[in-house]
């Protein structure tokens, strides 16, 4: 009974004897959400295609300032390098120096010996 009571409410809202069969509502309801869903699908497209768009910027934006990075510490490692190589030409040439300094006194000596023994042989 419960059934017939339902069809009975169907038939009042519509006011007609026109009104559309359940099968009708039901590919009705089916084109609606057909509609929708193709919408929110062309819609998640839209946000994927932006969203790959808004990445590939980054991972560029990225790369261009990894590069930079790169290039900045390439730099200071090489002028660290060339400093240190610097500072530590300076101290040997600073050692060289005391020794030819300290040597210096010593050097006719040194020839005077070395040619000694050369031409008593």
């Amino acid at each position: 009974m419960v059934e017939g009571s339902a069809g009975a409410d169907r038939a009042a809202e519509s006011g007609s004897s026109s009104a559309a069969t359940p099968l009708e509502l039901i590919r009705q309801k089916e084109g609606e959400l057909s509609g929708r869903v193709l919408g929110a699908k062309r819609e998640a497209d839209e946000i994927v295609a932006d969203a790959r768009k808004q990445a590939a910027v980054i991972i560029e934006t990225a790369t261009e300032e990894s590069i930079a990075d790169a290039r900045e510490r390439t730099r200071k490692a090489i002028e660290d390098s060339e400093a240190r190589a610097k500072m530590m030409l300076g101290e040997a040439t600073s050692e060289a120096e005391a020794l030819v300094r300290e040597i210096e006194p010593r050097l006719q000596e040194a020839v005077d010996f070395v040619v000694g023994s050369v031409t008593t042989i």
